[in-house]
């Protein structure tokens, strides 16, 4: 009918205009992925440009390592990193080693690379080189409990580079 014809006609400017609206307060991702390390809370105002959250194209959870600058010639793609997370009693986790910097830096650009607010909180002294490896599971077992993994939390990592026999360490001569 005519009538509902011309209050449609009427109504959709409004509506066009209260769409734009609501997609100018929309975010939308850039790619598809896992949502983690969000930064925002309710209610705060965003800038342009400014990182709001992290998006992991998989489900696979990676680890960002600083390994001493000393040791990147003995890395390799394929090296278990063993991980100590702190207030978990005894409790060692494992990721495989992905990718390896190919410099080593100094304390400041690390902390620039991880970004902030991690960055703030790394104790780092000496030159590193990064270390990108992925974690064997998503979560992790301690005190009989099942935990998962967050963004941002941090541990101690150790990657076994070298191996001597104790035997040889102890009588160090000539080899055999």
């Amino acid at each position: 009918d005519d009538g509902a014809r011309n209050a449609l006609a009427m109504i959709a400017p409004r509506r066009q205009h209260a769409k734009e609206i609501v997609d100018g307060r929309t975010l939308r991702a850039s790619s598809a992925g896992i949502v983690g390390d969000i930064r925002v809370r309710p209610g705060q105002l965003v800038t342009p440009g400014a990182p709001i959250m992290k998006i992991s194209p998989s489900a696979d959870l990676s680890v960002v390592v600083l390994m001493p600058g000393f040791d990147r010639p003995r890395l390799e793609v394929g090296m278990t990193v063993q991980i100590d997370l702190p207030g978990y009693h005894k409790r060692r986790e494992e990721a495989v080693i992905d990718a390896i910097g190919s410099q080593v830096i100094g304390p400041e650009e690390a902390r620039k690379s991880v970004g902030d607010p991690i960055g703030d909180a790394l104790p780092i002294t000496g030159t590193v080189v990064i270390v990108r490896a992925h974690l064997t599971a998503r979560t992790f077992e301690a005190d009989g409990r099942e935990y998962a993994f967050h963004d941002g939390m941090l541990g101690k990592a150790e990657v076994k580079v070298d191996h001597e026999s104790l035997l040889r360490m102890l009588l160090p001569g000539k080899a055999e």
